[in-house]
């Protein structure tokens, strides 16, 4: 680091110096996380966990109200390394921030950080994810950026601290593309570029107007995916499946047409398309279902009687 760049570098604050603070965020933070961990891992099959399944909602759940589940989500890990990894990069991360900014603007940046990390990847993946890496992703963006400003920040983000977390962002997406780890790398992402703005916008000082935007927008968009996410699949499916129950057969047939050109779960769709053209007495559109149906399922495609539904689709008058 040149003496220029020194000079620019705000003192340690008070809150730095008091090195006997206990940094009770962090501390409960890594427990929680540890705790979960044990809990589940009690089970044979963990995912099947009451817990679990409360703290990770589907993502139909999510878009039925489960809100919570893109802050609950991050404190939930399965396996002992994952938990481990992101407990003590967040030990290490966590204190220095909670020294610097207080205890009220760690808990802040956990839950915005990861609420928006949990947010991304439900907007490319049509899931949050689990795990505390779009958080600590968040809080190294918020250190990164603010250490250009803030010694306590500067000590605690060496070089090789940053390359390591670039290098391992890079390495994650490698590894998905290949197949050989399922990695929420939207959710790293997400968690980076949120800290990153906060950093610049309370440390910094810098572009705050900007930055403002910026959050608000990151925010805004993991909100906004929890009730209108029309490039997802799984929303699609279930504004059709919705529709359909409630008797609005148009609507339900445009999603479930806009669902089956993602290419997700064609049987299902096409099933549920075919159930409500015999419902309508649309026989054209049935055959014509059906026939796709045949090519992905044809033993589902064989329940369907076309002559009964031509008889159920006659007006009274005509029925023997």
């Amino acid at each position: 680091m040149s003496n220029n760049h020194d000079e620019l570098l705000a003192p340690v604050t008070e809150n730095s110096r008091r090195g006997d603070q206990t940094p009770w965020v962090t501390q409960f933070v890594c427990a929680v996380c540890g705790l979960v961990y044990i809990g589940l891992n009690l089970e044979d099959d963990p995912v099947r966990n009451p817990f679990f399944e409360w703290a990770v909602p589907t993502v139909q759940q999510i878009f039925e109200g489960r809100f919570w589940g893109l802050v609950t989500s991050n404190f939930v890990h399965i396996e002992i390394w994952h938990v481990a990894f992101n407990g003590y990069w967040f030990w290490i991360l966590g204190r220095a921030v909670e020294r610097e900014i207080g205890r009220i603007g760690l808990i802040l940046l956990v839950i915005f950080s990861g609420f928006t990390a949990a947010g991304a990847e439900l907007v490319v993946a049509d899931t949050t994810g689990i795990g505390l890496s779009g958080v600590v992703y968040g809080v190294f963006g918020f250190l990164w950026i603010g250490s250009r400003t803030r010694r306590a920040f500067a000590e605690v983000m060496p070089r090789q601290t940053v390359l390591i977390f670039l290098i391992w962002l890079v390495a994650c997406y490698i590894l998905t593309a290949a197949k050989a780890m399922n990695v929420a790398n939207a959710a790293h992402v997400g968690g980076l570029l949120f800290g990153m703005a906060a950093g610049e916008a309370f440390i910094n000082r810098r572009r705050v107007a900007l930055m403002w935007v910026a959050l608000a927008l990151m925010f805004g968009a993991a909100v906004t995916a929890c009730f209108w996410n029309p490039w997802s699949p799984d929303w699609l499916g279930h504004q059709a499946l919705k529709a359909q129950k409630r008797g609005d057969y148009p609507t339900a047939v445009h999603y479930y047409r806009k669902f089956l050109a993602r290419g997700r779960d064609p049987g299902w769709a096409l099933h549920n398309l075919a159930v409500l053209y015999v419902k309508t007495g649309d026989l054209p559109n049935l055959k014509a279902t059906l026939d796709e149906l045949r090519k992905v399922n044809p033993r589902d495609a064989e329940k369907f009687d076309l002559p009964a539904a031509a008889e159920e689709s006659k007006p009274p008058t005509q029925k023997k």
